[in-house]
């Protein structure tokens, strides 16, 4: 079993603020260390250091894991498609299910947004292939 000491803390706050792109000198200043541009930070004042420190997004809670699906509904979103709606008119399209589980209900939706994203895709790729024609 590792041995928890505060020397791995100050470690892991070093590695992981660095890993979410905080620049190095302010994660030095943050963990108490003199370095040549200590003043310069320390004349930004504390709102503006807080504000790097928020952004970064650091914690020690576990991340909740984003699944793919969800990140291409908020890019069709984005675009104007409506995922709901879209939904909706499957289900009903579809009357001749008598029992429908979670995962039916789950697969669907996975299919549409897969679908609609290519589609997507193939549209952008045409308006770009038009652009450049020109």
């Amino acid at each position: 079993m590792y041995d928890l000491r505060p020397h791995s803390l100050r470690k892991y706050f070093r590695t992981q603020l660095t890993a979410l792109g905080v620049p190095v000198d302010y994660v030095e200043f943050w963990m108490g260390h003199k370095i040549s541009t200590y003043h310069d930070i320390e004349v930004k004042g504390i709102e503006f250091l807080r504000n790097i420190y928020t952004t970064s997004g650091f914690g020690i809670r576990p991340k909740a894991k984003v699944e793919i699906y969800d990140v291409i509904e908020e890019m069709l979103r984005a675009k104007g498609y409506l995922v709901d709606k879209d939904l909706l008119m499957r289900a009903v399209s579809k009357p001749h299910r008598t029992v429908v589980t979670a995962d039916m209900v789950e697969e669907d939706r996975k299919t549409m947004l897969r679908d609609a994203f290519m589609e997507m895709l193939r549209e952008e790729f045409q308006k770009s292939a038009e652009v450049s024609k020109r």
